[in-house]
């Protein structure tokens, strides 16, 4: 995947959150796959994809044979626990480089996993 950064002002990191550290910006299936992205408190956002109905349930970050990912759980915040679920997930956190990735780009990259995952054979 090629990220190009794009530098959003200041004025969109500090988004109004109630008292949840998040807001869920999208909630969509994409080729059979739910997806989602969240934006945090701190201004960053995070990418997930639902694996729970493939050969991925249960499996840690570091098995998925797919690099990068930085989360691997049965649960995610704004759903309702199930036990068929099993979400996969990355962060777009900053790093000191001052850019700040667009919900249309996490939203790409969420569709991106799924053509991957397919590709690999993960159905």
């Amino acid at each position: 995947m090629i990220y190009i950064p794009i530098i959003i002002p200041n004025t969109q990191r500090n988004v109004k959150h109630t008292k949840k550290s998040y807001v869920i910006e999208e909630d969509f299936e994409y080729k059979g796959f739910q997806c989602c992205v969240i934006l945090q408190r701190e201004g960053y956002r995070c990418g997930y994809v639902n694996v729970g109905k493939t050969s991925l349930k249960g499996k840690d970050c570091d098995d998925i044979g797919i690099g990068g990912f930085t989360y691997a759980n049965q649960t995610l915040v704004g759903h309702k626990k199930s036990p068929t679920d099993w979400w996969i997930g990355w962060d777009y956190a900053p790093y000191g480089d001052g850019y700040i990735y667009s919900q249309y780009d996490v939203k790409r990259d969420c569709m991106n996993v799924v053509e991957r995952l397919l590709e690999v054979g993960i159905k």
